[in-house]
């Protein structure tokens, strides 16, 4: 079963009210991952993400070892609880192989084998204080890591004055001057530095404002553009040398512009909402001038 999402503009009331709890616990000197699955949470899997199985465990005579084996669907819905959670990673057995492996097994990924088994990967789990064992698929793992940084932004985000709102597959939230998409990269650079948007709301009012002062550069570089175009090798000392001079300082400017944006790079998880050319135009004056005075 592939993901699926539902379109919707209702706010993230489980990411609020939910607690996503991942501890690590001295058991017999070993630290043990849990997860927490709340009736929030496992309702934001059912609705997003896809498959449990339940899982036994048997004995395989050749070589003897023992196996997980797939068992069964098992309903989104009854995932709850505290869960102990195993460090490797397994991927499923569709069929016996050369006798590596059998039908349905969980097969450990550092075993490189190179035919018969899911491109998917899974996580063995067992409900605290039973012998229920459940085999969660990475769409499973990958939501509830979602979930739980979607939580950790909505309060982030909340304690600013923002409101989030789901749109397609993905939330977003507006700031003061920019759309925020709240995915892995917006996660990690709240991590980075608690006061991102700020941060970010910051340095976009600079470079808007940056922009605005480089139209009167743009307009006089175009105007001596025009003047080359005309003019040619006749252009008069006096005026190239006026042109270098605005040619330097316009290449200033763009220092200063470049050093901002530069902090943003490849960072696509925000749009600006106040979109002007200024910039765009001022930087292919400044490119063109400089082509023509050899700079």
């Amino acid at each position: 079963m592939e993901k699926h999402y539902r379109k919707c503009n209702t706010l993230l009331r489980p990411i609020v009210t939910s607690i996503l709890l991942v501890a690590s616990l001295n058991l017999n000197a070993q630290s043990v991952e849990t997860i927490e699955i709340t009736p929030e949470l496992s309702d934001h899997l059912k609705e997003n993400y896809a498959r449990i199985f339940t899982l036994t465990t048997e004995k395989i005579d050749s070589p003897e070892r023992t196996a997980y084996l797939i068992n069964q669907d098992f309903p989104i819905e009854n995932f709850k609880g505290t869960y102990i959670v195993e460090p490797e990673k397994y991927k499923w057995a569709r069929s016996d192989y050369k006798g590596n492996f059998v039908a349905s097994e969980l097969v450990n990924v550092n075993k490189k084998y190179e035919f018969g088994l899911s491109e998917r990967t899974y996580t063995v789990v067992r409900k605290d204080g039973s012998d229920e064992l459940l085999a969660l698929s990475d769409d499973i793992t990958d939501g509830i890591e979602k979930f739980n940084s979607l939580k950790k932004m909505s309060e982030v985000i909340h304690k600013l004055g923002y409101k989030e709102y789901k749109d397609g597959q993905d939330y977003y939230f507006k700031s003061k001057t920019s759309e925020i998409r709240m995915d892995a990269r917006t996660f990690k650079e709240m991590q980075k530095n608690p006061n991102y948007i700020p941060t970010l709301d910051a340095d976009q009012i600079k470079l808007y404002e940056l922009g605005k002062q480089t139209i009167p550069h743009s307009q006089t570089l175009d105007k001596y553009l025009s003047q080359y175009r005309i003019q040619r090798s006749k252009m008069p000392t006096a005026s190239l040398n006026a042109w270098r001079t605005t040619t330097t300082n316009a290449q200033k400017m763009l220092t200063q512009i470049n050093k901002i944006a530069e902090k943003y790079e490849g960072n696509y998880s925000f749009t600006p909402l106040k979109k002007s050319s200024a910039i765009d135009i001022f930087l292919d004056n400044l490119n063109a001038s400089k082509g023509v005075l050899g700079m």
